[in-house]
């Protein structure tokens, strides 16, 4: 005895959705960053962390590049916040240190920031931006930002950010 399965019309049409939903090439994934705070390229005139913070002001919009911190708070639970960690700083400790990871903790403030994802009306979002878009410990980031707070003595300058550029392959620590 043979069997036909006759599937419903119904069942056809949600199979149907699903499927174009999954490969809708313009559907955001939990994982990623949104498409309104992702750039297309590397922003132009972008520079190191460390000499941005030189020359910024407060209110100041800038473009700069650094690394994900790779210490364990490098991201903050909870809001979408991270440390950024200027490349050429952190190499020369890096090489002081025998090769250790990116530290955070024993850079100058100069040499770091603290990046917030922020809306339109520069509230920052309330979710965690880690392993999103590439947002990994150590990724290298061009952030675009608006000036928050300027580094101090004690404190590293504060960005939030209107745009996030992570290469698929970092260029090597010191390169720019």
């Amino acid at each position: 005895m043979q069997h036909t399965h006759v599937l419903s019309r119904p069942f056809l049409v949600a199979l149907l959705a699903m499927l174009a939903l999954t490969l809708s090439p313009s559907r955001v994934l939990a994982q990623d960053l949104p498409d309104s705070h992702r750039l297309k390229a590397i922003p132009a005139g972008a520079k190191e962390l460390a000499a941005a913070t030189t020359t910024a002001n407060l209110g100041d919009t800038i473009t700069v590049r650094g690394r994900v911190a790779t210490t364990d708070s490098a991201f903050t639970d909870g809001r979408a916040e991270f440390t950024l960690v200027d490349d050429a700083a952190a190499a020369v400790l890096m090489r002081e240190s025998g090769g250790a990871t990116l530290p955070a903790s024993p850079l100058k403030p100069q040499n770091l920031a603290v990046v917030q994802l922020v809306d339109s009306s520069g509230k920052p979002f309330t979710y965690s931006v880690k392993g999103r878009s590439g947002l990994a410990l150590g990724a290298e980031v061009f952030v675009t930002a608006k000036v928050t707070s300027i580094a101090t003595a004690t404190e590293p300058m504060t960005l939030a950010a209107s745009g996030l550029f992570i290469p698929r392959d970092g260029l090597p620590a010191g390169i720019l």
